[in-house]
């Protein structure tokens, strides 16, 4: 993998926290899984499948308020909304505490709307479609595996800490304006302005392609 090991998740969170947790049941008609989630402040773990009868858990806790999930389906493909309930609750310093585990069955796609957050997701175990993140001030960490033949990452975001694993052996193309240079990007060659390629994009199967468009001040 490049980039090393995604760090340990302190779990310790305060005894006098409220928490929530929320689920939905696995049914395997479900192919396809959009997950929507306005994050507002706090902390976003995701490093853990879930339970094989559970589609999706989630543990919340945290002195910000609760969250709502709706989900629809339509045949094969289901969309999960996940909103806090207080969505005025912005950049404060203390908050909610997520973890998330799904389950590993479906591609999953991901659209996150985060406000002073953290999010830190291992993904190496899920098939990824696509992955959107529009962000604030907030520190993004995302490990994703080889499961998926494509895989389309599009982040937007303020003043963030931005690091994304990948596969050595997917092929990558990393497209964005922050003005950086090929060496906070292991692994890719600069090809163009603003456009950088791994060595195997035209010759990998699986293939991730990245949209940056952030004012950052780590960016790898």
């Amino acid at each position: 993998e490049r980039h090393g090991r995604m760090d340990d998740y302190d779990d310790k969170w305060s005894d006098n926290s409220a928490e929530q947790d929320l689920f939905q049941t696995y049914d395997s008609t479900i192919q396809r899984v959009e997950l929507s989630l306005d994050a507002a402040a706090g902390d976003f773990r995701l490093n853990e499948t879930a339970p094989a009868d559970k589609l999706l858990t989630f543990t919340k806790k945290g002195n910000i308020g609760n969250y709502s999930m709706t989900s629809d389906d339509d045949s094969t493909y289901r969309k999960i909304n996940l909103t806090i309930n207080d969505s005025h609750v912005r950049f404060k310093n203390n908050g909610n505490r997520v973890k998330l585990s799904l389950n590993t069955k479906p591609i999953w796609d991901f659209d996150f709307s985060i406000g002073a957050a953290s999010i830190k997701f291992d993904l190496s175990d899920y098939k990824v479609g696509k992955m959107n993140i529009d962000g604030g001030a907030s520190s993004i960490d995302i490990k994703l595996g080889d499961l998926s033949e494509k895989t389309n990452v599009d982040i937007s975001a303020g003043a963030s800490s931005i690091n994304l694993n990948i596969p050595e052996g997917s092929g990558a193309e990393l497209r964005t304006e922050t003005v950086l240079s090929s060496r906070n990007f292991e692994g890719f060659k600069k090809v163009g302005s603003g456009l950088f390629r791994t060595d195997n994009f035209d010759t990998a199967s699986n293939k991730i392609f990245i949209s940056i468009d952030a004012g950052v001040s780590s960016l790898s």
